[in-house]
């Protein structure tokens, strides 16, 4: 182990100690860790990759982020667009299967789902986006 091949980064005491705590052998591991995914995370290559993620639904575009969502019985069910791919309790979905696995019957997705895309302010029925793409 040759010094001059680490730094050291001041932090508190308290956070490194709760750190230590669940980590007593490993701990400076889980901190590399997290500054390599932070990094990965963060790096331009990847914002620019995120940009292009999304699903293709006919003529709408759902990109990497957009939030789903579908009421029954006066519940709010979630998903979301993650890379390529719609994400429904870790299980991947086309909008028809996630509608018809929400509700537990037959749905037309497009009249039942509403979506927030990352650049918008308010959801809106996934019908509502179809039509402004004719």
């Amino acid at each position: 182990m040759n010094l001059n091949d680490y730094v050291c980064v001041p932090i508190s005491t308290e956070l490194y100690k709760a750190l230590l705590d669940k980590h007593p052998t490993t701990a400076h591991r889980v901190i590399e860790h997290q500054i390599y995914d932070y990094l990965e995370r963060n790096s331009v290559d990847s914002d620019l990759n995120a940009l292009f993620e999304g699903y293709n639904w006919r003529n709408v575009f759902l990109p990497h982020q957009t939030k789903i969502r579908m009421k029954v019985g006066g519940e709010y069910y979630y998903a979301s667009v993650s890379g390529d791919a719609i994400i429904y309790e870790g299980e991947t979905y086309s909008p028809s299967q996630l509608a018809n696995k929400i509700a537990g019957h037959s749905r037309n997705a497009w009249e039942c789902l509403w979506i927030r895309r990352p650049s918008d302010t308010e959801w809106c029925l996934a019908d509502e986006l179809r039509k402004q793409q004719e």
